[in-house]
Parts: structure tokens; C-alpha cells; sequence
């Protein structure tokens, strides 16, 4: 058991490096995309991808986020064991089936408004994507997620650049076609980096053991996230239907842009999620609190720091990178980075909630921010174009965070002030500056 034991605080560091790395790939594809293919191409592109999203979370249904938590908190007790086989089995054969599923309703109702060579290669582009979803939230939740994390940055990102970059005649077929393959070896290197892992656990599976409780998580969790990634990408469709896919490509690029410093609420959320589940369990409250708080100031101050130096520097460098056509998605950015600003005061609440079992308020949440966004996008959409689906998509998200915001402290019963928690984040880096320090040495070695 302790081969398979990391240090937590390093991993995290990792993690963080990569994802900030992941950033910069995506932007700089980002960028070569919006240059070599006209901005119907872009916004078509955009648009697909956004169908993938949702059908991906459809097809495994709140799979990761249980997986991550069930295994964060019973990895320890071998008399769970054969439960997280079961659920790790169960999970990977749900998510086929579903998307089964899926690729004939694909063909039934999306056969005029996509090639059906493009949508062929974008099923077997989806199958890839959730297994390797699943792979890598197994290996959150055994508290190694940099082995989840990095074949999808340093292959197949890193790989999809250098062919957005290098080939001249780029189509969708091409784009589908690279991702798929490269995909395909990132499984492949993930199953080899949990085959010891998994060994170690499947070591004392006797029996396939499906449980009951197992089916209301799913559906739960599957709710929440699904309602997450339709409220994002809701604008996406309404913008596509009220105007075009040129202004999809517009407002693609804003989002992008203005929602660059949440590369860092992934990272914390990453580490954040097991380590919630497993403290909520042993009713550690204050330690919680202490880890949320931390957590918000360092993405409050980031999020200043980014605004100053977007208006600096990044602005003008972004104006001349980017065709002209997308100046005002350079303009439009600036809703989301306030937004960052703003909501980093009371981010992570979901996360938390969710790995305590309450996503049931989530869930709810996100119903009333979805159809609240939905109403304001077809009141502003009409009038004020791509603006218009900005203002409602922030208006509503703002929304949702403080109601799981407020839920939160109503949960754990310890209403901290911001100058408790500063004390206590202080306290506790006295007590751990030498783990610190001794973390920092090994990592640099």
C-alpha cells in the first residue's frame, strides 16, 4: 500500500505546472485556429465540440466525480475494495452502452447539420474521451492525478498543435481524425500507469457487487454535471441559432480568453475534492474551513493580478496575435475576467457540496441557473448579439455559486469570518512550514 502512497503537496504542484502548460496549448491552438480556418469552419468546430461535451458527460453520467469520491474516502478499508472494483467495472460498461445510445440519436437528429463521415469519426472520438475521463478520475481519486493528467497534455495536445500548425488544408475530418488517434494512445499510456494501482485493489475482488446506492449517486451526480456543462454551453446553441456560427467563433474566443485564470480553480479543485470528502467524513470542520479559505484567497489574488496585467500587456499582445475579426471578442473578455474576480470569493462551494453527498442542491442550482440563463438569452440574445449571451451567462452563473455559496456554510455549520480563516491559514503554515520546505527540496531534486 505505501508504493502507491504520494505526496500530496507535490502532486499538487505538478498538477499545477501542467495545467497552467495545458492553458498555454490550448491557447496557442486556439490561436492557430483562428487564423488558418475561416470563422464559420471555427464556429462549426466550436459548436461540435460542445455537442461532445454534454453527450460525454451524458455517456458516463456522473461516473468521475462518484468514482473520485468513493475512492478518495474507501481506498484505505479493504473491505471496500470489492465495492470500487464493482463500481470501476460498472462504470466503464454504462459508458458504452450509453453512447450507443447516443450515436443513433446522433444520426437521427443531427444527420442535416453535420457530415455523416464527421459524425462517424466524432463517436468514436467521444467512446475515447470517456474512458479516458474515467481513467483519469480513478487516478484523483487515488490521490495521483498528475499519471491522469499528463498523456492528454504532453500527447495529444501538445501533438493536435503541431498539426493545427503544420498542416495548410485543415477541415474537420483531418481535426476529428488527429484527436481520435491521439486519444487512443493517451488510453493507452493511462491503463499502463494504473495497471500496479489497480492491481494492488482488484487483489481482493471476489464478485461483481452492484449496489442500489450506487444508482441515486449516478443519476445525482450525472444530473450535476450535466447541468454544468449545458449552462456553459448553452450560449454556443442560442448564439447559433439567433445569428450564426461566425458569431459562435466570437464569442468562443472571449470565453476563452476572459476564463484563462480558472486554469488555477482546476488545479485546486483537483486536490481540493478528495481531501473535502475525506475531512467532511471525520467531521473536521475547521481544517475544511481552512483549506476553502486558503483556497479563495490565493484565487482572489490571482485573479487581481491577472485583471492588471490583461489591461497591461496581454490586451495589446492578444490585439495583434488575433485577426482583426475577433477584436471584439478581445473587448467581450472582460465580462468573464470580472466575473473571475468576483466569484473567486466564494468558489469551490459545488465541489464541496458534491463531494459531501449534498449535490442534490447543486443540482437544484443549476436547474434555476440554467432556466434563468435560457430566459435571459432570449431576451438579450435578439438585442444585444453575443454581448447579450455574456450578461446572461454571468448573470446566472454569479447566481448559482452564491446559493452553493450560502448552502455551504449552512452545511458545515461554521460561519468563519475572512479574519478567523486568515489567522487560522496563517497558524497552520507555521505548523507545516518545515513539510513545506522539505517538499519543495525533493521536488527540486
Amino acid at each position: 500500500m505505501s508504493k502507491i502512497k504520494l505526496n500530496l503537496k507535490e502532486e499538487g504542484v505538478i498538477y499545477f505546472i501542467n495545467i497552467l502548460f495545458q492553458k498555454i496549448i490550448a491557447f496557442i491552438t486556439l490561436t492557430f485556429l483562428a487564423n488558418n480556418i475561416i470563422p464559420e469552419i471555427f464556429g462549426q468546430y466550436i459548436y461540435i465540440l460542445s455537442l461532445v461535451s454534454i453527450f460525454i458527460l451524458i455517456s458516463h453520467f456522473g461516473i468521475p466525480i462518484l468514482l473520485v469520491k468513493n475512492i478518495s474516502s474507501k481506498k484505505h478499508k479493504v473491505s471496500e475494495h470489492n465495492s470500487l472494483c464493482s463500481s470501476i467495472i460498472f462504470s466503464f460498461l454504462l459508458s458504452f452502452f450509453t453512447q450507443i445510445v447516443i450515436y443513433f440519436f446522433l444520426k437521427l437528429f443531427f444527420k442535416n447539420l453535420i457530415d455523416l463521415e464527421v459524425l462517424n469519426l466524432v463517436f468514436v472520438y467521444l467512446i475515447l474521451t470517456s474512458i479516458y475521463q474515467i481513467s483519469s478520475s480513478i487516478c484523483i481519486g487515488l490521490s495521483f492525478p498528475v499519471k491522469g493528467q499528463w498523456p492528454e497534455i504532453y500527447l495529444k495536445n501538445l501533438f493536435f498543435l503541431f498539426i493545427i500548425i503544420f498542416y495548410k488544408d485543415l477541415n474537420l475530418v483531418l481535426i476529428f481524425k488527429s484527436l481520435i488517434f491521439l486519444t487512443l494512445l493517451s488510453v493507452f499510456i493511462i491503463f499502463i500507469s494504473l495497471f500496479n494501482p489497480l492491481k494492488y485493489y482488484f487483489k481482493n475482488f471476489y464478485y461483481f457487487k452492484f449496489e442500489k446506492k450506487v444508482v441515486y449517486s449516478l443519476i445525482s451526480l450525472g444530473l450535476a454535471s450535466l447541468l454544468s456543462s449545458i449552462i456553459t454551453r448553452m450560449d454556443v446553441f442560442m448564439i447559433e441559432y439567433y445569428l450564426d456560427y461566425k458569431h459562435v467563433a466570437i464569442y468562443n474566443i472571449a470565453f476563452q480568453v476572459g476564463l484563462i485564470p480558472l486554469f488555477l480553480a482546476i488545479s485546486i479543485n483537483a486536490i481540493l475534492s478528495p481531501k473535502v470528502s475525506e475531512l467532511f467524513a471525520k467531521r473536521h470542520f475547521q481544517k475544511l474551513n481552512v483549506i476553502l479559505g486558503s483556497s479563495r484567497l490565493i484565487f482572489f489574488i490571482f485573479n487581481i493580478i491577472f485583471l492588471l496585467f490583461y489591461k497591461l500587456f496581454l490586451l495589446k499582445i492578444f490585439s495583434f496575435i488575433f485577426p482583426e475579426l475577433y477584436s471584439l471578442s478581445l473587448t467581450y473578455s472582460y465580462f468573464f475576467i470580472y466575473y473571475c474576480v468576483f466569484i473567486s470569493l466564494v468558489y469551490f462551494a459545488d465541489t464541496c457540496l458534491v463531494m459531501t453527498g449534498n449535490q442534490k442542491i447543486v443540482i437544484y442550482s443549476y436547474l434555476f441557473a440554467i432556466i434563468f440563463n435560457f430566459i435571459l438569452n432570449v431576451l438579450l440574445i435578439p438585442v444585444f448579439g453575443v454581448r447579450g449571451a455574456l450578461i446572461g451567462t454571468i448573470i446566472s452563473l454569479i447566481t448559482f455559486n452564491l446559493i452553493n455559496f450560502f448552502a455551504l456554510r449552512l452545511i458545515i455549520k461554521k460561519k468563519t469570518r475572512l479574519k478567523k480563516i486568515i489567522f487560522l491559514i496563517i497558524d497552520s503554515l507555521k505548523k507545516e512550514k518545515s513539510k513545506i520546505l522539505s517538499t519543495y527540496v525533493n521536488f527540486r531534486k
